[in-house]
């Protein structure tokens, strides 16, 4: 008879970057254009993540509950950080932090994956503001998007307005 065997994630590693500070990780997608947190918890189920460990024996190697870890795995997958290269295992029930510390008992082990968008490097350049030279030659846009006034006597491009 053929044993059916657990799906097991695998921690998606193309595209990313990766910076560990203390226990915790700072994660830039740069295909999605997102930084994603990934408190101490969160780190170590995503470094659990290997392609052949199912979530009960990543429960079991990292000795905690295994609705704390299937918890972590479903903000893995939502943050898109995470892949089932076997097929998804299961529907996530709707678990909030609060219904987890009650069965638990602790909230400071719960991962968190906190994720935020992160501009391009186009969108974060500056705007020059009102009343300072006007540098459209250089690519930067007056604050108000209107373009430079006219230009003042000497002065190469006008203000913004």
């Amino acid at each position: 008879m053929h044993e059916m065997r657990s799906p097991t994630p695998r921690a998606v590693s193309s595209g990313l970057i990766v910076e560990e500070l203390s226990r915790e990780l700072l994660v830039y997608d740069r295909l999605r254009h997102r930084a994603h947190h990934l408190n101490a918890m969160a780190a170590q189920v995503w470094r659990s993540c290997d392609g052949r460990s199912s979530s009960g024996e990543i429960a079991k190697n990292l000795n905690q509950p295994e609705p704390l870890i299937r918890h972590s795995l479903a903000q893995l997958e939502k943050a898109h950080l995470i892949d089932w290269p076997d097929g998804r295992p299961f529907d996530y029930p709707t678990v909030t932090r609060r219904m987890l510390a009650r069965e638990i008992g602790a909230l400071a082990m719960i991962a968190a994956v906190t994720s935020i968008l992160a501009p391009t490097a186009l969108a974060s350049t500056s705007c020059i503001a009102a009343g300072n030279p006007c540098a459209s030659a250089s690519g930067v846009e007056c604050c108000n998007k209107a373009g430079c006034g006219s230009p003042q006597p000497g002065a190469p491009f006008g203000l913004c307005n």
